[in-house]
């Protein structure tokens, strides 16, 4: 087992700087999140029957109904002069929907204009509609499939969730699709880009923040000031063509013992030295596309942290906090319940995960204009960070007509006469999100990553060669779209800032 030169490591160079931020460039486009793509939109007990409810993602506003057992999820924005339906939404009957304002009637099921309240027989009834969404509940949990009108096939939910891990695994923890796991959590909105808020989760660095929390004290907890990978296997990447893609830090020792990460729990130069006596075994975090926060046994053995990061625009996301234990009985499911209710909830939730909240709103002035990409100077143990910037291709539409693909905001600095679709759109594109809406599509398969330097060289999506070129062959209209609707998109770009 290889370990890292101790001479300046080998991704530190390639990771400063704006030639860095350029090899990762639809990363940065992606400010809008990533489409055709399950995303939560509301927990179960939000939404009772016969009511309404709205969330946004993307930038997409979304309107949730439950009737008779039944969800929909259709735009909650009424065709005729774009306003809200979740305001004040009607329901003169069933299976339909109407705008408060105008009396335009929709079809829950198709999002067809049915009717107009005073003008019922309007040549526009029956051709104009909004855009429906496919919904599932599962898991206490109502998730909404955020993409391409025509995107198909939809894939399952839990290809965009991490997998259950194999319970012979020595520090085996539940996970959120596990049978008989109980889920309990909270929503709220956090004030920076979705993607500062991924990169915060499971940065090997940041858990200097929780230094002082009341959770680590009240535990004693034996928290590093950071961990350093010590093996080529620090950092395990996950590509299989048709289940979740996403990568995981691989802290706990192998079956052998050997460790691939260090915790540093001194820094001798400035005399600092974490405290706490308690171990943390087996604790380990990874990153799920298309945000998805895993962390095992955590706050103790037998639970586990899920957060997920659900963009709302370019500066805010909505933050989900799940704990996830397995409670096969109902006298288990009511002591953790209690257990949350009056302990966990605060403890994790609060008094801990406040402090990421803090450092991710705090980053957004830096990288608002993505400047902070170009500028920032990464070190060795930002690997995984830089990694999870080279995310897979996109799940592309089929659709044959590029002209579809909105293209992301023009950038001041962007030069005269630029086609912001063909740059938005290459194939290495993980379907950077729009309010209007982009798509995306990936292969691969399960791999160890080699070294330290290709975690962040080529993480899943590896473009290079015959590969690329055949790639870019295949969903060649991603790249080709008329400059008339590039110029339209740039129009509507604008006026979305004034």
């Amino acid at each position: 087992m290889s370990r890292p030169d101790p001479t300046p490591s080998p991704i530190a160079p390639s990771a400063r700087g704006s030639g860095a931020a350029k090899s990762y460039q639809p990363y940065i486009d992606a400010k809008w999140g990533l489409k055709n793509h399950w995303y939560p939109a509301l927990f179960s007990h939000e939404l009772e029957e016969g009511a309404f409810g709205s969330t946004k993602i993307c930038g997409e506003p979304i309107l949730l109904r439950r009737e008779k057992d039944q969800l929909y999820a259709l735009e909650d924005r009424c065709c005729h002069r774009g306003v809200p339906l979740s305001k004040k939404p009607y329901c003169f009957k069933e299976g339909m929907v109407t705008c408060w304002y105008h009396g335009y009637t929709y079809g829950l099921n198709d999002g067809e204009l049915k009717t107009i309240l005073a003008a019922p027989e309007d040549p526009l009834i029956g051709n104009a509609s909004i855009k429906t969404y496919p919904v599932v509940e599962k898991y206490s949990i109502i998730w909404v499939f955020v993409g391409d009108a025509d995107y198909a096939p939809i894939p399952p939910l839990e290809s965009d969730l991490p997998p259950q891990e194999s319970k012979d695994y020595a520090y085996y923890s539940p996970n959120l699709t596990d049978d008989d796991a109980i889920v309990l959590g909270i929503r709220r909105k956090g004030e920076s880009n979705w993607r500062l808020a991924v990169e915060n989760g499971f940065d090997p660095g940041h858990v200097l923040i929780h230094w002082k929390s009341p959770l680590v004290y009240a535990h004693d907890l034996a928290v590093p000031l950071g961990f350093k990978p010590t093996s080529d296997e620090a950092v395990k990447a996950f590509e299989d063509a048709d289940g979740p893609k996403g990568m995981m830090n691989m802290y706990p020792p192998d079956a052998d013992g050997h460790s691939n990460y260090e915790p540093i729990f001194e820094n001798a130069m400035l005399g600092v030295r974490a405290s706490g006596g308690t171990p943390t075994l087996g604790i380990r975090t990874s990153m799920w596309l298309p945000g998805v926060l895993k962390v095992e046994n955590f706050p103790f053995p037998g639970i586990t942290a899920h957060e997920m990061y659900v963009p709302i625009d370019d500066k805010s996301y909505e933050y989900w906090e799940l704990l996830v234990k397995t409670a096969p009985t109902e006298a288990e499911r009511e002591r953790f319940t209690d257990q949350y209710e009056n302990y966990l909830r605060d403890a994790v939730f609060h008094d801990f995960n406040d402090d990421d909240l803090w450092a991710r709103d705090s980053m957004q002035p830096f990288y608002e204009h993505d400047v902070g990409f170009a500028e920032e100077k990464l070190c060795a143990m930002d690997a995984v960070i830089v990694a999870w910037r080279k995310p897979p291709c996109p799940r592309h539409s089929d659709a044959a007509d590029g002209t579809r693909y909105q293209a992301a905001e023009i950038r001041d600095d962007e030069p005269p006469g630029a086609d912001p679709v063909r740059r938005r759109h290459h194939p290495q594109h993980r379907g950077a999100a729009r309010p209007d809406g982009v798509g995306g599509g990936a292969r691969g398969r399960n791999r160890t990553v080699s070294s330290v330097q290709d975690r962040q060289l080529r993480f899943l999506c590896r473009h290079s060669g015959a590969r690329c070129s055949a790639h870019a062959q295949r969903h060649q209209h991603c790249v080709a779209s008329p400059r008339g609707r590039a110029a339209q998109s740039a129009d509507l770009s604008r006026a979305a800032r004034k």
